[in-house]
């Protein structure tokens, strides 16, 4: 028995900050595993990217968004 097969996450959301290195993009393969949809969040673009592409041949869930978690908003 998968380890993932202890839990699913169907019908979750997953976010993932400050990944988009390779402990990320396992960590999102997991995710992806465990049926979650998964936001890849991190504010280097070119990485992130990189990574859906490959991630989205094996699932259409995941997506990125750009984020500077170091910078705060006023208002």
């Amino acid at each position: 028995m998968n380890y993932l097969d202890k839990f699913k996450l169907n019908s979750k959301v997953t976010l993932i900050t400050g990944r988009a290195g390779g402990i990320g993009k396992e960590i999102c393969k997991a995710l992806l595993d465990a049926k979650s949809k998964v936001v890849l969040a991190d504010i280097d673009e070119k990485k992130s990217n990189l990574i859906i592409r490959n991630l989205q041949r094996h699932s259409n869930k995941i997506e990125f968004f750009k984020l500077d978690a170091t910078s705060h908003i006023h208002y």
